[in-house]
C-alpha cells in the first residue's frame, strides 16, 4: 500500500516541459496563460462571496460556495499544470481533478434542485412596479446622500454651514485636517476650527460674504487662515466660500486646502516625477506614445537609439513605420487594429533597420486608451531583441541539429531511470532495435515495478554491478541480452554515462546501444574455428611452422619438433637456419630472399633437415608469406612433410624403372631378329604355296601367323619408342601449335589425300614444348582420328588451343567411333585396345602419348560426348 500511494505522489515523473522540448516561446506563452486563468478563477469566488452576503441572494449561499469552490479548484489544477512543467506530480494533479470532478457534479446538483425557486424572481416590470411606490421616499433622501458622497470624493476638504454658521457637513479630508470626527463637528460653531484671537475677525468676514456675496471678495478668491487643530496646533488654509440654496436653505459651502499638505505632496510628486524619469532613462527599452487625436507620436530617446541614432525625432506613427522591415509592416497594423477592435493590448515581435543599416529584431508592447469607446492615445514599450532571438535561433537549430542525429542515429539512445529502473527517453532507433515504444516500456515499469525483466536472468547480476560501476566511475561499458518485443533475445552492447544527479545521488543515466547479435554468433563461431585451427594445427600429420623475417620460430606444432626430435622447449628460441643442412642452406636462404623480396608469392622445394641426433632427414618445403592490407610480409607460414621413406622409395622405383626399361629396350631389340625371320619365312611360304595349297584352314591359319608377326613387330617397335620417350631427356623450345600442325599434315599427307580427313585448327595458341615428342603426340591422336572413323564416312579432326590462368589447354576432336567413358582411364595403358581386333594397332600410342606429356608435367585425359565426339584434352602447365 505504501509503494502504491509512493509511486502515486511520485514527482519524479517526466516533466511536461519535455513535451514542448523547453521551447522558450511556448513554455512561458503557457505559464503566463495557465496564471492569468488561476488568478481570474481565485478572483471570482471572492466576488461570489461578497454578493451571497446580500440579503436577498443568502438563501441561495450554498450555490454560490459550491460554485465559488468549484471555480477556485478550476484555478488550482491550472497552478498545478505550471508546477508540473518542471516537476512530475502527476498523482497531486488527478487528485485534485478528482475533488473538482465532485465539487462540480455537487454543483450540478445543486443548482438543479433550484431552479424552481430561481424562476420565481420578480419580473422586471414586477420589480420597475414596486420601485416606483418607494422611489418617492428615496427622492427625499436622494440629494442629500449623493451630496455626501460627493464630498467624500473631493480631493479638498469641504465644509458646510448654515446662516448661523454652524456646521452641517463635512467630509474626511476636513476630519483628516484638523483631527476631529465627523460627529464632534455636526452642529457645532465654525470658530471650533479657528484660534481664539481670529474668530471675531473671521466670523464678521464670513457674514459679509454671506449676506453680501462678490466673485471679488477675499473669501471668494481665496483666503489664507490659521486654523486650530483639535489638539491646539496650527494648520495654514486656504478657504474659498460659496452659497448656495440647499433643501430651501441657504448653506455656504467652504473649500479648504492645507497649504503645508499641497506644498508636501507637489514635492513628492515632483520627487515621483523625477524617480519614474530616472527609472525610465535607465533602462533600455524604448517607451512611446501614440495620439489617434492629435497623430502625434511621442516617444523617448532610447526609441531612436535602437532603431537609428542618426535619427533625432520621430514624430508621427508613419515614420515610425518605415523603419520596420517591409515583410513586417502588415503584421503589426493588423495586431494594432485587433487590438483597439478587441480592448486588449498586443504583443508583436518584429524586425526593424539598426544604426548599420542591418536590420534587428526587436519587441513591441502596447495597449490603447478609449472614451466612449473611442481609442484616444496608444502606448507602449519597444524592447531589442536581437541578441535572445539569435541565440533563440542558434538554439532551435542546435535543438533540430541533435533532434536529427536522435532520429538518424545508428545507435539506440536512452534516458533510464536509476530510482524507478525505467527508460523516461528512446530515439527511434532504440524502438527499431527492440521494438518496444516509449509508452510500451511505460505499461512494463507500471506492471512489473521496473524493467529488469527485460534482460535476461543471466545477466541480471552482471546489470546490478553494472549500475554499480556507473555510480562509481561515472561511466560503464557491458554487453547483455535483451528480450525482443517478439519475445526472442538477442545481445547488445551499451555504454552507460551518468546524466544527473540529484543531492548527491545518481538519478539519470544516458546510454547507447547497437544490436551485436550477429557480432556474437560470429565471435563464438570464430572461437570455434579457432579452437578447431588450433587442434588442427597441433595435430597435423605434417609439420606446421610461422617463421618471422628472419627465419626464427614465431609457433610451431607438436608434429614438427617431434620429427626432429626435439621438445617445445629446445625448438623455442631457434630458427630454421639452425635446423638446415649445410649443403642446402644457400640454397634455402635465396629462396627466403626470393620471397621477401616479392619475387615470389611461394617457394616449393625439397632439402634436408638435421635432427637432433644430427642425422639428416629430407623434407618437402612450401613456403608462403602472411601479408599484411597494404602488401607488407608480416611473416612466413611453412608446411614441412617428411619424405625421407618416400624419396627412397623413389629412388629404388627409379632405379626399378631404368633397369626395366634397359630390359624393355633390350628385349625388344632382340625380339626384332626373330619376328623379322618368322616373317620372312612365312611370307616366303605363304607365296610358294599360292595355287598349291588347296585346304582352306591351312590357308587361314598361315595368314593368322603372318598377321600376328606384324603385330607383334609393331608392339616391339612401340616398346622401343615406349623406352626411348621415358629414358630421353626432353629440351623444350617456344613454337606455335600452328607450326607443329603444319609440319605433322606435311607428314601425313598421303594419309590425308587417301582417307580425305580434314583436319581444321580453330584456335592458335603459343607452346615451350619439345617439338619431336610433342609432334609425336598429334601424330598419334590424328592416325588414331582417321584409323577409328564411322564406316563411311570421312574423319573430321578440330583442333582448339586455349590460354588459361595456370595452364595451357589443347582439345584434339573427332566424330569417330568414340568409347564408353567408364574405360576412359583404362585407354591409356599399355596394350588396352577397347576397338575390334579387325583393327590394325599396337595397344600402345596412347601409352607413348601420356608418357610424352608427363614428360612436359603435364595431364592427358579422354572423355566420349555423343552430340560432339571423342575429346582428348591436354593440359600444360604455362
Amino acid at each position: 500500500m505504501v509503494d502504491t500511494l509512493s509511486l502515486f505522489f511520485n514527482d519524479q515523473y517526466m516533466p511536461h516541459g519535455h513535451c514542448f522540448i523547453w521551447y522558450p516561446g511556448i513554455l512561458w506563452t503557457t505559464v503566463v496563460a495557465d496564471l492569468l486563468v488561476a488568478l481570474a478563477y481565485f478572483s471570482i469566488p471572492v466576488c461570489l462571496m461578497v454578493l451571497v452576503h446580500n440579503d436577498t441572494l443568502k438563501k441561495f449561499k450554498t450555490l454560490f460556495v459550491l460554485f465559488s469552490a468549484f471555480i477556485l479548484l478550476c484555478g488550482l489544477t491550472h497552478v498545478i499544470a505550471v508546477y508540473n512543467i518542471w516537476n512530475g506530480a502527476y498523482g497531486i494533479q488527478a487528485v485534485v481533478k478528482m475533488i473538482t470532478a465532485i465539487v462540480s457534479i455537487a454543483t450540478a446538483i445543486v443548482l438543479l434542485k433550484i431552479v424552481p425557486q430561481l424562476k420565481n424572481i420578480p419580473s422586471p416590470s414586477q420589480l420597475a412596479e414596486a420601485l416606483e411606490q418607494v422611489h418617492t421616499e428615496q427622492l427625499k433622501n436622494q440629494a442629500g446622500e449623493i451630496f455626501k458622497f460627493s464630498t467624500e470624493l473631493l480631493p479638498t476638504g469641504v465644509l458646510i454651514i448654515d446662516e448661523n454658521q454652524c456646521i452641517q457637513v463635512v467630509n474626511k479630508k476636513v476630519e483628516n485636517t484638523f483631527g476631529y470626527e465627523k460627529d464632534e463637528l455636526i452642529g457645532q460653531p465654525l470658530s471650533i476650527l479657528l484660534h481664539t484671537h481670529l474668530r471675531a475677525l473671521h466670523s464678521t468676514i464670513v457674514s459679509e460674504f454671506v449676506f453680501n456675496e462678490t466673485k471679488q471678495h477675499s473669501m471668494a478668491q481665496g483666503r489664507i487662515v490659521t486654523g486650530r487643530c483639535k489638539d491646539g496646533s496650527s494648520v495654514s488654509l486656504e478657504i474659498m466660500l460659496n452659497t448656495h440654496m440647499f433643501l430651501d436653505q441657504k448653506m455656504t459651502f467652504a473649500s479648504i486646502n492645507n497649504v503645508d499638505e499641497s506644498t508636501s505632496e507637489s514635492r513628492l510628486y515632483f520627487e515621483s516625477t523625477n524617480r519614474i524619469k530616472r527609472a525610465i532613462n535607465a533602462t533600455n527599452d524604448g517607451i512611446w506614445e501614440w495620439n489617434f487625436v492629435t497623430g502625434s507620436f511621442w516617444h523617448n530617446d532610447q526609441l531612436v537609439n535602437i532603431l537609428n541614432p542618426a535619427c533625432l525625432k520621430i514624430s508621427h506613427f508613419n515614420e515610425f513605420i518605415s523603419f520596420v522591415h517591409r515583410e513586417d509592416k502588415e503584421r503589426i497594423k493588423a495586431a494594432i487594429n485587433s487590438s483597439i477592435l478587441d480592448h486588449r493590448s498586443f504583443e508583436l515581435i518584429f524586425r526593424v533597420s539598426g544604426p548599420q543599416n542591418n536590420y534587428l529584431w526587436i519587441k513591441m508592447r502596447g495597449e490603447a486608451m478609449y472614451n466612449a469607446d473611442q481609442p484616444v492615445l496608444m502606448s507602449g514599450l519597444i524592447t531589442n531583441i536581437h541578441e535572445q532571438i539569435i541565440l533563440e535561433n542558434a538554439l532551435i537549430e542546435k535543438t533540430n541539429f541533435i533532434e536529427k542525429i536522435h532520429d538518424n542515429s545508428l545507435s539506440g539512445l536512452y534516458i533510464f531511470d536509476l530510482i524507478v529502473k525505467t527508460n523516461t527517453f528512446i530515439n527511434k532507433e532504440y524502438t527499431r532495435i527492440t521494438g518496444y515504444t516509449l509508452s510500451d516500456l511505460a505499461k512494463i515499469q507500471k506492471r512489473d515495478g521496473d524493467l529488469m525483466a527485460l534482460f535476461h536472468p543471466d545477466d541480471i547480476d552482471r546489470m546490478l554491478k553494472h549500475f554499480d560501476d556507473v555510480y562509481e566511475n561515472q561511466q560503464s561499458t557491458i554487453d547483455y541480452r535483451f528480450k525482443h518485443k517478439d519475445g526472442h533475445w538477442f545481445w547488445c552492447s551499451s555504454r552507460d554515462a551518468l546524466y544527473e544527479i540529484k543531492d548527491g545521488l545518481p538519478t539519470l543515466m544516458l546510454g547507447t546501444f547497437f544490436d551485436i547479435t550477429e557480432l556474437k554468433i560470429k565471435e563464438e563461431r570464430y572461437k570455434s574455428l579457432y579452437l578447431e585451427f588450433n587442434t588442427t594445427y597441433d595435430l597435423a600429420a605434417i609439420g606446421i611452422i610461422n617463421m618471422d623475417k628472419s627465419g626464427e620460430f614465431i609457433r610451431v606444432n607438436k608434429y614438427f619438433y617431434d620429427m626432429l626430435g626435439y621438445d617445445k622447449k629446445l625448438i623455442d628460441g631457434k630458427s630454421i637456419v639452425d635446423l638446415i643442412h649445410d649443403v642446402d642452406l644457400d640454397y634455402c636462404k635465396n629462396e627466403f630472399k626470393e620471397l621477401l623480396n616479392k619475387n615470389k608469392v611461394e617457394s616449393v622445394f625439397e632439402k634436408r633437415l638435421i635432427k637432433k641426433d644430427g642425422t639428416a632427414i629430407w623434407c618437402n618445403f612450401n613456403i608462403s608469406t602472411v601479408k599484411e592490407s597494404d602488401g607488407y610480409i608480416k611473416y612466413f607460414i611453412a608446411v614441412i612433410e617428411n619424405i625421407t621413406d618416400k624419396r627412397s622409395a623413389q629412388e629404388q622405383i627409379q632405379q626399378s624403372n631404368v633397369a626395366l626399361e634397359r630390359f624393355a629396350f633390350n628385349a625388344s631389340h632382340d625380339l626384332q631378329e626373330p619376328l623379322r625371320k618368322i616373317n620372312l619365312f612365312g611370307e616366303s611360304l605363304s607365296n610358294r604355296l599360292v595355287g598349291k595349297l588347296d585346304d582352306p584352314d591351312a590357308r587361314y591359319e598361315l595368314d593368322r601367323i603372318l598377321n600376328a608377326t606384324t603385330r607383334m613387330s609393331e608392339m616391339v617397335k612401340g616398346l622401343l619408342q615406349l623406352s626411348r620417350f621415358g629414358r630421353e631427356k626432353f629440351i623444350f623450345e617456344p613454337i606455335l601449335l600452328s607450326e607443329i600442325l603444319e609440319s605433322i599434315k606435311e607428314d601425313l599427307s598421303n594419309l590425308i589425300n587417301e582417307t580425305g580427313a580434314q583436319i581444321e585448327l580453330i584456335s592458335d595458341v603459343n607452346l615451350e614444348v619439345n617439338k619431336i615428342g610433342f609432334m609425336h603426340v598429334l601424330i598419334n591422336l590424328i592416325v588414331n582420328a582417321i584409323h577409328y572413323r564411322k564406316p563411311e564416312q570421312k574423319a573430321e579432326i578440330k583442333i582448339c588451343g586455349k590460354l588459361k590462368e595456370d595452364a595451357i589447354e589443347i582439345e584434339v576432336i573427332d566424330q569417330g567411333v568414340g568409347f564408353s567413358n567408364e574405360y576412359a582411364e583404362q585407354i591409356f595403358e599399355p596394350f588396352r585396345s577397347l576397338v575390334s581386333r579387325h583393327k590394325s594397332g599396337s595397344g600402345l600410342g596412347l601409352s607413348i602419348c601420356k608418357t610424352i606429356i608427363e614428360k612436359h608435367q603435364g595431364l592427358i585425359s579422354a572423355r566420349f560426348d555423343e552430340n560432339v565426339g571423342t575429346i582428348i584434352l591436354i593440359k600444360l602447365p604455362r
